[in-house]
């Protein structure tokens, strides 16, 4: 088995050495797949500045703060202008305490051509951000991946912007591809997980996730505090 993440290289780095994955693994919602035996970076969807900066126009005029992830020079960073909520303190703060060097507070959003964008999000409450994503999709209806969710963490939701092709499903079928498979079972709790989880031979979502919540009709692990994918994988496997 393998993981496809929402998660960076950074957040994901411990489990992804204790499971010594054999698997490439999908990270940041489809934008990397990552071979961990070779730390090789086998296939990335990245967003250049020209693509990029509408975007951000749009969401610092509707009175947000976003959250940029970008390389630039081979060095990755993830900048942000202010910590207005508690979903954008507990995700920022998190990372400044876990000492994540990425993370930097910049007065202007100043960049070029050199750049290169992962994605960039905006965090915020739940109704609100409902309405700035229906604004969103229907100013920006092509061109870009918009994923929705709630943070299971915070209970905020993010809105995060993507390479139209980022997406898990996309990433599962490379690595499909790549390993010269067919079919695959899938296991996912949240929204930016669907594609992925309608395209599987098998899929299922844990007991009392987002998704089970919200009604969707995939087969049911036990609960993720009950390490129900986990029992579902040794089950399987058997």
């Amino acid at each position: 088995f393998t993981i496809a993440s929402a998660r960076s290289i950074y957040t994901a780095n411990k489990f992804i050495r204790e499971l010594d994955f054999a698997i490439p693994i999908i990270l940041r919602n489809g934008v990397f797949v990552y071979e961990p035996a070779s730390n090789d970076v086998l296939m990335k969807k990245l967003l250049n500045w020209s693509q990029m900066n509408p975007v951000m126009d749009f969401f610092i005029k509707e009175g947000l703060n976003p959250i940029v992830h970008h390389s630039h020079g081979g060095k990755l960073y993830v900048d942000y202008s202010r910590i207005e909520n508690y979903g954008e303190s507990h995700y920022i703060d998190s990372r400044l305490n876990a000492g994540d060097r990425r993370f930097r507070k910049v007065v202007d959003y100043k960049y070029d051509g050199a750049n290169e964008f992962i994605s960039m999000c905006v965090i915020g409450e739940n109704r609100i951000q409902d309405t700035i994503y229906d604004k969103a999709k229907e100013a920006f209806p092509d061109g870009y991946i918009i994923h929705k969710y709630v943070d299971t963490y915070s209970n905020h939701t993010w809105i995060e912007i993507n390479h139209p092709k980022a997406t898990k499903e996309s990433a599962v079928s490379f690595v499909m591809n790549y390993l010269g498979e067919s079919e695959y079972t899938a296991f996912g709790d949240n929204i930016n997980d669907l594609g992925m989880l309608s395209s599987a031979s098998q899929a299922f979502m844990p007991v009392d996730s987002y998704l089970d919540k919200a009604g969707f009709s995939f087969s049911k692990t036990k609960s993720i505090d009950s390490d129900g994918i986990a029992k579902k994988l040794i089950e399987l496997n058997k």
